[in-house]
């Protein structure tokens, strides 16, 4: 079983990568998705595709040496296997609820300055 904390500190790192913000409703539409009993996977990543910063995250955590399994995972289709609905589930999650942060620290700024 995979050590909590450390997939944490994975979910946390790739948060911190310096690349596109993720679109919102396409992460919404996933989870909506992977709630469906016969969703086929490439239904899936070809809905995280359509958003490269989902989907770079999705890879680069899939290319981690916590997630890896042999060779390096080139697709997104691969991704989504290697890492499994559970994990897909909650990526996508903190992805989420990480944008609704930036958003807010985003729309926050301007009143501390003023205070």
């Amino acid at each position: 079983m995979p050590n909590d904390n450390l997939k944490e500190v994975l979910i946390h790192s790739a948060s911190q990568l310096k690349i596109i913000p993720s679109n919102s409703n396409i992460i919404l539409k996933a989870l909506n998705m992977l709630k469906e009993e016969n969703i086929s996977i490439n239904q899936i990543a070809n809905l995280i595709k359509n958003d490269i910063g989902i989907s770079s995250k999705i890879l680069g955590i899939a290319n981690s040496a916590f997630f890896r399994i042999g060779m390096p995972v080139n697709t997104v289709e691969k991704a989504v296997i290697n890492l499994g609905v559970r994990e897909l589930k909650s990526i996508l999650f903190c992805l989420y609820y990480l944008n609704i942060f930036a958003d807010f620290l985003h729309f926050k700024k301007p009143a501390s300055i003023i205070c």
